[in-house]
């Protein structure tokens, strides 16, 4: 996870949480998917090189979402919601390991 955030941030990314063994990050659409694929292609090389027990699936998808503070008073946490994050889940399912 640490590799994986350290080149999301390089690419000037933000990390929004980890979600069990997911990250999910986020990139400024203004200079469209390239700063994400960028960074998912520097994960895929250090990943792929690296002697990990499970192989590992990104899901990349350009769209609207909605920022903001979600859950209830005392458990709130602020994050992005919507459509485009739903794809990109669908997406990494499908991806195939590697």
């Amino acid at each position: 996870m640490t590799l994986q955030v350290e080149i999301i941030q390089q690419q000037d990314g933000g990390f929004d949480k980890m979600i069990g063994d997911a990250v999910l990050a986020r990139f400024d659409g203004d200079q469209g998917g390239a700063p994400a694929v960028q960074a998912a292609r520097e994960i895929q090389t250090v990943v792929m090189g690296g002697n990990f027990p499970r192989p590992f699936e990104i899901g990349i998808f350009q769209g609207e979402v909605i920022p903001g503070a979600i859950g209830p008073e005392n458990r709130r946490d602020f994050t992005v919601i919507g459509g485009t994050l739903n794809v990109s889940a669908r997406l990494c399912s499908v991806a195939k390991g590697n």
